[in-house]
């Protein structure tokens, strides 16, 4: 499955973006479904809100 996204990051946030590519060598696409990936299993896995 593919998505695309555009998202504007305010520059710090940019730049540490930036950096973890440079140091993981992973695309900007890679780093972000690592950071987001945690946050979505959970809640697939939440018991419903009642």
């Amino acid at each position: 499955m593919s998505v695309s996204v555009t998202i504007d990051l305010p520059e710090d946030i940019a730049q540490l973006l930036e950096e973890r590519c440079a140091r993981t060598r992973h695309t900007q696409s890679q780093v972000v479904a690592e950071l987001l990936r945690p946050a979505l299993l959970a809640k697939e896995t939440a018991p419903p809100r009642s």
